[in-house]
């Protein structure tokens, strides 16, 4: 997952053979998948065995998953509809969360990146195990101020999880995370159009502009 510098879910699983993610806009989200042909309604996304949908039963967003989030991906080229319903007709992905392991004191990792156009990222992530218990919690900032005005992004992605083992009852694991984007939609550059199209003489399409 490291090895790319990938950001999110989506980045990652760009990275897989037969599959092609499609962004959308400058600031690269939403982040929809396709595998083998299939269109993005046909590719089943999970998260730790549970349906992900995006806004109004979009397909899911896998920019909103967050590096620091995943343990790994599991990805089953193929239509699975009889396991898993007419949203698996192309492929099912699995994204497993990331759940601590190291007992002690809590295992932390922090990076933060700046580059141009103002743009700043914050990942952390740190968990640990006592006894029965464990817990994870992660983080993650960015913002970028884009190289146009109105053009600015931010983002924040923040979520944890706890589980206690019950023994030969097995495993009791409670999640919760919130997402948030504020981005600036700014449209053509006005400075890019053909000035033509603006040179009409006719009233009825509009205001003639010189």
């Amino acid at each position: 997952l490291n090895r790319f510098g990938a950001r999110n879910a989506g980045e990652v699983i760009s990275r897989a053979l037969g599959v092609e993610t499609r962004a959308f806009g400058e600031t690269e989200s939403p982040l929809s998948v396709s595998v083998r042909g299939a269109s993005d309604r046909q590719v089943l996304i999970l998260l730790d065995g549970r349906p992900l949908a995006g806004v109004s039963l979009a397909p899911a967003d896998l920019s909103e998953i967050t590096l620091e989030q995943i343990d790994r991906i599991e990805i089953v080229r193929g239509g699975l509809s009889a396991l898993y319903g007419p949203n698996a007709s192309g492929a099912v992905i699995n994204i497993l969360s990331k759940r601590a392991v190291a007992r002690g004191l809590p295992l932390s990792h922090y990076s933060y990146e700046a580059r141009s156009y103002s743009a700043h990222t914050n990942r952390l992530d740190f968990g640990s195990r006592w006894g029965r218990f464990d817990y994870t919690f992660y983080g993650h900032t960015h913002r970028v101020s884009g190289f146009r005005d109105a053009s600015d992004q931010r983002q924040h992605s923040l979520g944890a999880n706890m589980g206690v083992e019950l023994g030969k009852a097995g495993h009791l694991q409670l999640d919760g995370g919130n997402f948030r984007r504020n981005a600036h939609w700014t449209g053509q550059d006005p400075r890019l159009l053909d000035p033509a199209a603006f040179n009409n003489k006719d009233e009825k399409l509009g205001t003639r502009f010189d």
